[in-house]
């Protein structure tokens, strides 16, 4: 990490900006475990059935959802850079 060459109001600043990047990814986090769990069951699932019409679209709703989430999820990692 650089050191931040400044007053300390504004390191002050830095800190609660990263420290909201921190919990925004905490939680991205927590989405993308959860969809990823949604997925792999699902999958399991079309392993020993056909899924129904309505099934795959719940599934590919959740993969979309999870590469949303991904994006985000690198794009916040950039921020804190």
């Amino acid at each position: 990490m650089k050191p931040v060459v400044s007053n300390s109001s504004s390191s002050n600043i830095v800190s609660k900006e990263q420290k909201n990047i921190q919990n925004k990814i905490k939680k991205v986090e927590e989405r993308i475990s959860e969809l990823e769990a949604k997925v792999e069951e699902m999958e399991a699932s079309f392993a020993k059935e056909n899924p129904s019409d309505e099934t795959l679209e719940q599934y590919n709703k959740a993969k979309e959802e999870l590469d949303t989430a991904l994006q985000e999820w690198e794009y916040l990692g950039t921020q804190l850079d």
